[in-house]
């Protein structure tokens, strides 16, 4: 289902850009001049709306990807503490205990 969302903007366009090339094949037939002024400003506002539907989509899409970068990057990401867990530096070495956060380490400043 993920992929289908990722992918619905990109069908959008595709439609949108054959819809316009076949719009636009038939208006080598008629020159864009002889359009109506009423004609042209339907045109406009389809353009204006869709332009506005896909931004509107692509913003739902950030939304969606945010809460999962917040989760990933926030502070709840701590390192697990449960009997058997294994703890390693940052060398690859096995550690003892669980290593400590900056906030329950002594500061080397107090010494």
């Amino acid at each position: 289902m993920a992929s289908s969302l990722i992918n619905s903007p990109k069908m959008i366009i595709n439609k949108i850009n054959k819809a316009i090339i076949s719009y636009i094949i038939s208006l080598k037939t008629k020159k864009l001049e002889e359009l109506s002024t009423s004609s042209k400003n339907i045109i406009k506002k389809i353009y204006k709306a869709i332009h506005c539907k896909i931004l509107k989509m692509k913003k739902q899409e950030d939304d969606k990807c945010l809460w999962k970068k917040t989760i990933l990057m926030g502070e709840k990401c701590q390192p697990l503490e449960f009997p058997g867990a294994i703890f390693y530096d940052s060398e690859g070495n096995q550690l003892s205990e669980p290593p400590r956060t900056p906030r329950s380490s002594p500061s080397s400043s107090f010494e």
